[in-house]
């Protein structure tokens, strides 16, 4: 099947991306209890950093430092950074994205 699909070509259904309201809102969904604290904090640093989840799921507290601006994330291995050369990643502090219209 996998073989026939490649040769029909169709196009892939493309999803709209998450846009920095609809991200405001998914994290203000989340318990405020220790894991929807996780969560909120995961999802949002994702989105601010544009992280792929497996990078997300990869990190550790060491791979996360703060820094005047905001944070300093390290990220060891990537889909596109296979010889885990690494990248850090800059967070700043305070992104526009999340204010709220009025």
């Amino acid at each position: 099947m996998r073989g026939i699909r490649r040769t029909v070509q169709l196009p892939s259904k493309r999803k709209a991306p998450a846009l920095s309201e609809i991200m405001h809102k998914m994290s203000r969904a989340a318990a405020l209890d220790l894991k929807g604290l996780r969560d909120r904090a995961l999802l949002l640093l994702g989105f601010s950093g544009a992280f792929r989840r497996s990078e997300l799921v990869a990190l550790n507290t060491d791979d996360i430092e703060p820094t005047d601006d905001g944070l300093r994330v390290t990220i060891r291995k990537s889909k596109t950074d296979q010889e885990m050369r690494g990248v850090v990643i800059a967070i700043v502090k305070g992104a526009a994205c999340f204010r709220s219209r009025h």
